[in-house]
């Protein structure tokens, strides 16, 4: 057997050279290079956001400062939360850019461009080449997928590894005989999901894989697509980690893991992250537009193919999409997964359009002149009612977005003349919002802002000879430790009154309502150090204090005196 034959056969890419080699390198360079405009320009411009963002990054801190990359902490306890994957992708950007926000961000946006290149090859091999170029641009210019991809979250990762393990499951379902390598890929990656978030990972490639069986009546099939050759290499995969730090830490992180972190978001939400069973329904709408306007005519499209594709797709997009829905915990970021399935259901749909050389529909071309004016109008509104937070900076973002879909709309709309609209004014959302609208929240974001102070204070009094001390009155957010780098418990009156009577200088971060609800005895043994206006992304506007305690034998009398 020749080399050239060989690799033929190990290298599922070889056969693209059947629909044009040439063909296939433009598209995937074009997306290449349009996926590191989107994902990578402006990443590490804005500051980590509460509360996941920089819980994530201080987890991953402390597994670099106590050496140990399989107990996750957080301020020091043990976190049952996640697995390690994403914060071993966090640890591994940092070694690269720093402990920042590109260090945390970076793998996350890989993972994004890589979703994106692995939908356009499953789009070609389901379909045609234009369908896999095109699914691909869907899934880049859809907001919400490279926004989340641009975040330190899990999500990226996770959307990755199921796209992968189901790209896998559909190339080995096509074709049995020669199944073995893509079951055991599908394995593999289903296994990294895994151990990106816990059997979300499993549920997610399992049931678009039964239901897909069941809707294109292949369970016969199931012995020759290599069933335990797949699981032995899941198991391997997935438990290895579980095995070590359940040796680690004993049975209590599996118990909170799987009964608190899991089972509880079945049932109830959590940290108030609830919403009725229809919750996923608006949001897909703004998640997924402009193109979430063209899924009713792509799913009527998609019906007229085989139970093979439809089954697929279907079972990929919409078992998924119900789970979710029917969760007690709900965040928008959870239904990424389903992105690359309503991506490739779109592309197949507005390719057959192209083709037929149709116009889109009225409510496609008026809807999407109604949603720009929608977004420019808020814009606007927000510039007049908020010119500090939102100024000029906001509508300036919106306008590609208002203009790119007005003339969309107005143009002799076939389908093939939307799409570059659709993607240029998308390129210009992203890049205006990371180089314009984020840098210019973040002065209003008060957490960070107050930690960065805690710090240079700490600092300072450090290079004095001084061990400083740094407490958190009534309110702690995860930013606070990652960008200050130090231990900040959280305290009541109590704590704080406990917390002067030790060695060395005292500084309180502290939030405003808070101080002024604090007893005169104790107000008087501060003064206020530095003050910062602005909001908190989980409780909204607020203003944050730096406390620094003055001398401790001053009298509640000798304060009043002093503050006239």
């Amino acid at each position: 057997m020749s080399v050239q034959s060989l690799i033929s056969r190990i290298n599922p890419l070889a056969k693209f050279e059947e629909l044009g080699l040439g063909q296939w390198k433009h598209q995937l360079a074009a997306l290449f290079l349009l996926g590191i405009v989107f994902f990578f320009s402006g990443l590490g411009n804005g500051k980590l956001w509460d509360q996941d963002e920089t819980t994530y990054a201080q987890v991953a801190r402390e597994m670099i400062q106590t050496g140990d990359w399989v107990v996750p902490r957080y301020d020091g306890e043990l976190l049952a939360h996640k697995p390690p994957l994403s914060y071993w992708a966090m640890i591994l950007g940092s070694r690269l850019f720093g402990m920042n926000e590109l260090g945390m961000r970076f793998f996350s946006a890989v993972s994004g461009l890589a979703c994106v290149l692995v939908v356009f090859v499953l789009g070609r091999r389901m379909f045609d080449p234009q369908t896999g170029f095109l699914a691909g641009l869907i899934l880049l210019s859809s907001p919400f997928f490279p926004i989340v991809c641009r975040s330190a979250l899990m999500d990226a990762h996770l959307t990755l590894f199921v796209t992968c393990a189901l790209w896998g499951f559909w190339e080995a379902l096509r074709n049995p005989p020669g199944s073995l390598l893509w079951i055991l890929f599908c394995g593999v990656t289903t296994g990294l999901a895994v151990l990106v978030k816990g059997p979300l990972g499993l549920l997610l490639v399992g049931s678009a894989g039964f239901f897909t069986l069941l809707a294109t009546r292949r369970f016969r099939q199931l012995p020759k697509l290599h069933p335990v050759a797949g699981l032995s290499v899941f198991l391997f995969v997935a438990s290895l980690w579980y095995v070590v730090i359940t040796w680690k830490t004993g049975w209590g992180f599996l118990y909170e893991f799987i009964l608190r972190e899991n089972l509880d978001k079945v049932f109830k939400p959590t940290l108030g992250h609830g919403g009725p069973i229809w919750y996923y329904f608006p949001v897909l709408l703004l998640a997924f537009v402009p193109w979430s306007l063209f899924l009713p005519t792509a799913l009527k499209s998609l019906w007229k193919r085989s139970w093979e594709e439809k089954g697929f797709l279907l079972s990929w997009a919409v078992i998924p999409f119900i789970f979710f829905s029917m969760l007690g915990t709900k965040l928008p970021h959870y239904i990424l997964p389903v992105f690359p399935a309503l991506a490739l259901i779109t592309a197949q749909g507005l390719a057959r359009s192209a083709q037929d050389d149709r116009n889109p529909p009225g409510f496609v071309r008026y809807g999407l002149f109604g949603l720009g004016t929608i977004l420019l109008g808020t814009g606007l509104v927000a510039w007049v009612l908020l010119p500090d937070l939102a100024g000029w900076r906001l509508p300036l973002t919106l306008l590609p977005l208002w203009l790119g879909w007005t003339i969309a709309m107005r143009r002799p709309s076939r389908y093939r003349l939307t799409q570059p609209h659709l993607v240029i004014s998308m390129l210009l959302f992203i890049l205006l919002a990371a180089h314009v609208m984020v840098p210019h929240l973040d002065g209003f974001r008060v957490v960070h802002q107050a930690a960065g102070g805690a710090a240079l204070w700490a600092e300072k009094q450090t290079g004095q000879g001084r061990k400083p001390r740094l407490f958190a009155h009534r309110y702690r957010e995860p930013g606070m430790l990652f960008y200050s780098a130090k231990h900040i418990p959280e305290v009541g009156d109590r704590g704080l009154t406990e917390a002067l009577d030790l060695p060395g200088p005292v500084l309180v971060i502290a939030r405003k309502k808070y101080y002024e609800e604090m007893p005169q005895e104790l107000r008087a043994r501060f003064q206020v150090k530095q003050e910062f206006e602005g909001f908190c992304e989980n409780k909204g506007p607020m203003t944050l204090l730096l406390l620094e305690a003055v001398d401790r034998h001053r009298t509640v009398m000798e304060a009043d005196y002093e503050s006239r």
